[in-house]
């Protein structure tokens, strides 16, 4: 069940919130806690009833190895964590990457293996690493012991189910603890922060998607994309990607809300950064988290040396980067970024002490690293996005020039007066225009970006900012979005989810769905 449909909006969320808040006002937060779950299980399996089964599965054998490992002290217990690793993993590794195992065996071996259908299963990259880092805290004597109904709720709470924030278990389980009552302003935060997330989602990032795809489709096809149309292609998806999947974060806190249960923030204006390190610091925050205290500093992190430690960060993000999909450009995509935090921490190292650092800090220096920083994310979106190395190498050569550009025959015609070549220029038949440069798609590809990385963010505005927020990155003017639970606020906020729902014309899956 889709956040943006109409059965969840005006069926399953109503229905829902008005029965969880009566069992708890009249049966108490114990019978609460256990109807929240028979709604989470409903929820998950509307999509597609047996992949309840798996969820179910994994539910029962991580519980399980979680009590085997609370009973034991670490040195007793490290066949047991790297057994319940392990099965994670591989249950990951076939419902998610058999396919690519196999096509890459075909393609080294010249084989023929045959697979039948594997329905990936909705979050099964979510709930999996939220029950590996439950085990490692086991493991490490940092979890608490939870009744098996109370652990499964933790898992699959279903505002994150099945795109995130990825939880950790302590920051549910305490949430569903207190003893928080329904109130006016709580309800108003979560439905103004859930329905600037639809906004987000269909009124943003579903329009401006109609730029991205055409690009990436037709370089699939083997089209070698314009200059133009490349920057507009690869900007496009890079705002689509952003308002599609913070919109969704934004829908699963405001739902959190409603429920009387606080979610932690996963983007901070990542658009804003001014460097690589700062954009991992606001996007995607809580896999960023994971990451960091489950498998970098495990790895050792920067406590081994610079070279150890590089190939810590490496080995990190190119694991994030597979992850995120069934697909070697993804582990490209996470090598990039990679090698884009080896040059940051490298610089950042190198910088110190030298006279012209200050520089850096300046105006002009900070505006320079937005732009550096901001282009290096694009290009990396491009191969993430893209279909094939192939598709990408095509977008990024358009990107840097090398496949002409695409201009109205009068521009043409002047430009080659000042001596430009008119093949450069885009006028060969080989590198034919893909979409028609006008003041809307203009409109849309300078308003998102405003809206990215000038415009308040949605916690800021609901009053939720994050501590991991780039520093001086929310405007002057900001404080007059500020919202407060007022008359004023309530009509402009029905207003944007009226028209919001009104565009909801056909199912958008979130991107991240597909992860």
């Amino acid at each position: 069940m889709l956040f943006n449909s109409h059965i969840f909006i005006f069926l399953f969320l109503p229905l829902a919130f008005a029965s969880f808040w009566g069992v708890k006002i009249w049966m108490g937060q114990r019978l609460a806690r256990r109807w929240a779950l028979v709604i989470t299980l409903v929820f998950f399996a509307w999509w597609h009833p047996p992949d309840l089964l798996v969820l179910v599965g994994s539910l029962v054998v991580n519980y399980i190895f979680g009590r085997l490992l609370l009973r034991h002290p670490p040195r007793q217990a490290r066949g047991t964590i790297a057994l319940g690793v392990t099965v994670n993993l591989l249950a990951l590794g076939y419902y998610k990457y058999t396919r690519l195992i196999l096509a890459t065996a075909d393609w080294l071996g010249g084989g023929d293996f045959v697979l039948g259908a594997v329905i990936l299963p909705l979050g099964i990259s979510f709930f999996t690493f939220q029950q590996i880092a439950y085990l490692v805290d086991c493991y490490r004597g940092e979890a608490d012991r939870y009744a098996f109904l109370d652990y499964c709720l933790f898992v699959t709470f279903f505002p994150h189910l099945n795109a995130g924030p990825i939880i950790h278990h302590r920051e549910l389980m305490e949430e569903f603890t207190n003893d928080r009552r329904c109130s006016s302003g709580m309800v108003a935060q979560g439905l103004t922060l859930f329905i600037i997330g639809l906004a987000k989602k269909v009124l943003v990032a579903d329009t401006i998607a109609a730029y991205a795809t055409p690009v990436f489709k037709e370089a699939a096809l083997g089209t070698s994309p314009t200059f133009l149309d490349s920057w507009a292609g690869a900007l496009a998806y890079t705002m689509q990607l952003y308002f599609d999947f913070s919109g969704y974060s934004d829908m699963a806190i405001g739902v959190g809300l409603l429920f009387g249960v606080t979610l932690p923030i996963n983007f901070a204006s990542p658009y804003r950064a001014l460097s690589i390190s700062e954009f991992w610091r606001c996007w995607h925050i809580t896999l960023s988290r994971f990451l960091r205290n489950y498998l970098y500093i495990p790895l050792g992190g920067s406590r081994k040396g610079a070279n150890r430690t590089s190939i810590n960060l490496m080995l990190t993000m190119l694991l994030g980067g597979l992850w995120h999909g069934a697909s070697w450009t993804f582990v490209a995509w996470g090598a990039f970024h990679g090698f884009y935090l080896l040059v940051n921490h490298r610089f950042s190292a190198w910088r110190e002490g030298r006279s012209w650092s200050r520089w850096v800090d300046t105006a002009a220096g900070q505006g320079l690293s937005w732009a550096l920083t901001f282009v290096c994310v694009i290009f990396g979106w491009v191969l993430f996005r893209a279909e094939s190395f192939a598709a990408s190498s095509r977008i990024w050569q358009g990107m840097l020039g090398l496949n002409g550009l695409t201009l109205p025959e009068r521009h043409l015609a002047k430009l080659e007066q000042l001596g430009l070549n008119r093949a450069w220029l885009g006028a060969e038949a080989n590198h034919p225009a893909i979409l028609n440069f006008n003041g809307e798609l203009i409109f849309w590809l300078l308003g998102a970006l405003f809206l990215a990385t000038l415009c308040p963010n949605s916690q800021q505005i609901v009053g939720l900012a994050s501590p991991h927020a780039p520093a001086g990155s929310r405007p002057r003017w900001a404080a007059r979005l500020q919202w407060r639970p007022s008359s004023a606020w309530a009509v402009a906020t029905a207003a944007v989810g009226i028209v919001a729902v009104l565009y909801i014309t056909q199912l958008s899956e979130f991107l991240y769905f597909q992860f």
